[in-house]
């Protein structure tokens, strides 16, 4: 490991696992790692935290995507279009630009949750 990754900072944490093969959730699986790709199990459990909670935020935000492209754009069209939006029909609104604008708007969600998240955990990239 380098004497640079001897802290617990993110970005060593990260390089780490780019170099030693991510994708474990299990922290036995981490600590039984060769060599230089040794951790500590604080780190591990910060990283099972953090995708445990990516992953449920991924199912809610894709969940809200799903019912509004395809629910209010395609399924409930017909009672949607009985409210009108600046002279449109609402259920023809949501399948030409809501769903798009929603898909925008959960991508912010998505963003500033994360980034929430990773500076709870200590997971913050530094500022350039």
């Amino acid at each position: 490991m380098d004497n640079a990754c001897r802290d617990s900072s993110s970005v060593c944490s990260m390089r780490m696992l780019t170099q030693c093969g991510a994708g474990y959730d299990d922290a036995s699986e981490l600590n039984s790692l060769p060599g230089d790709c040794m951790i500590d199990t604080n780190d591990a459990a910060a990283r099972q935290v953090y995708w445990r909670e990516n992953r449920r935020w991924m199912l809610i935000l894709g969940t809200i995507w799903f019912v509004v492209s395809l629910g209010c754009g395609v399924l409930w069209v017909e009672p949607l279009n009985q409210i009108q939006v600046g002279g449109f029909k609402l259920g023809f609104w949501f399948a030409q630009q809501g769903a798009i604008y929603t898909f925008i708007v959960l991508i912010f969600v998505y963003a500033r949750v994360m980034a929430r998240l990773e500076r709870r955990l200590g997971f913050e990239e530094p500022e350039a």
